[in-house]
């Protein structure tokens, strides 16, 4: 049987854009106007009435409609924060400080006493040049190992491809409009917010790696492999141009930027994941981020146990990125909804924004005519394989690796 309902007209529509003091009048009207009868069937449509998969197109235009809205909006902020995080954050910091680094041979003085290092003994005795660490008292040395700090490096590498499968199926899962979970989830505010919060740790860094230079624990560190890699930022201005350093970076290592990605991502997944699934889905949703929490600690272990890092260094990775996620969705709030970015929301008062903000994610699609769906389409998409690529291009790097 058809379930009847009534539904006050629409008090605003794409037409009245550049008409804002009609759209301030019509929208106060809204409650004095006789309501129109809509009937509605017990029938999903477009899977608005339960959670579940739809790949339906017009289910994917709603969503895409949303995307472009909130996209268009960020995208000065996500090419700011992208080129910030692959410019700077990748190559420019870390080559300072790999720039500032010493050895721990090189803090000798002439007439210390036991100050026996040089880059021989070092290299053939690895302990003798690195920091007291409790973690590396637990975990048994395998830097030598070449199996292990490949695992470690192909686990973050699974963490990232995890997050970019995650957001591509954003915008097929169908949720009922009246869903407990709150807002709708936009593969956009996902990719926004994990930006800024990767962005500002990755920014907090430099204050800790550069003011404060550790002699690196990794085996590259240790010889005379780290000298020569070191000249190769000689004079200073080299430190903006020099890109093939990564690798072989010794100074970056308060706190760990792997660790930060990490928790980042399993951030992401406790925050988001229940949305994504709905409540009916709540222990399947406990065994995914139990799972990916229990494979972070391994990873976490990893990093010590093939010196990449000190474990002061995890440690405050681990401290550090909860509690930026955490401020972050405390100072900005809840993800941004997508009426919000419409022009004429900000010309109209309080009252009609508050009628606009209570319409759902279909609705909206009806009323902007679905504009933006194909072009959010082509650039979630974009984005998908850029990540493919990157994902696919440090594998290869890694495992080329001698």
């Amino acid at each position: 049987l058809a379930q009847v309902s009534f539904r006050a007209p629409a008090p605003w529509s794409p037409a009245m854009s550049d008409h804002s003091s009609e759209f301030a009048r019509m929208g106060s009207d809204r409650d004095r106007r006789p309501g129109l009868m809509a009937v509605e069937t017990d029938a999903p449509e477009g899977g608005r009435d339960r959670y579940g998969w739809n790949f339906s197109w017009r289910r994917l235009r709603i969503q895409l409609a949303g995307e472009w809205l909130i996209l268009t909006r960020k995208a000065p902020e996500l090419v700011v924060l992208a080129l910030w995080l692959l410019y700077f954050q990748s190559f420019v910091f870390r080559n300072i400080a790999f720039y500032r680094t010493k050895r721990l041979n090189e803090y000798c003085r002439d007439g210390m006493e036991n100050c026996i290092w040089d880059p021989k003994t070092m290299q053939d005795n690895h302990d003798a040049g690195r920091l007291k660490d409790l973690g590396y008292d637990i975990f048994a040395d395998a830097s030598d190992d070449e199996t292990l700090p490949k695992i470690s490096e192909m686990m973050s590498f699974s963490f990232m491809a995890c997050l970019t499968v995650f957001g591509l199926l954003i915008p097929f899962r169908a949720r009922p409009r009246e869903a407990k979970a709150g807002r709708p989830l936009f593969f956009a505010n996902v990719a926004i917010r994990t930006l800024r919060c990767i962005a500002i740790l990755y920014s907090v860094r430099p204050l800790f790696f550069i003011v404060t230079s550790l002699p690196g624990p990794a085996p590259h560190c240790l010889g005379s492999e780290e000298e020569t890699n070191r000249e190769r930022l000689e004079p200073f201005s080299k430190v903006f141009s020099t890109f093939d350093l990564g690798a072989v970076n010794c100074g970056d290592l308060i706190f760990s930027g792997h660790t930060s990605g990490l928790v980042t991502v399993l951030c992401v997944f406790w925050q988001y994941l229940p949305v994504f699934l709905g409540p009916q889905h709540h222990a399947f949703f406990l065994v995914v981020c139990l799972t990916l929490t229990l494979i972070g600690i391994a990873e976490v272990c990893l990093i010590i146990k093939v010196r990449n890092h000190y474990t002061v260094d995890v440690i405050g990775a681990m401290l550090f990125s909860p509690l930026v996620w955490r401020w972050l969705w405390l100072e900005q709030g809840g993800d941004s909804l997508p009426v919000k970015f419409l022009p004429e929301f900000q010309r109209v008062g309080p009252e009609v924004q508050q009628q606009m903000l209570e319409i759902d994610d279909e609705e909206l699609a009806e009323r902007v005519q679905f504009k933006g769906a194909r072009r959010g389409l082509t650039a979630i998409i974009g984005i998908g394989v850029v990540m493919v690529i990157i994902i696919i291009q440090m594998m290869a790097a890694l495992m080329g690796k001698s």
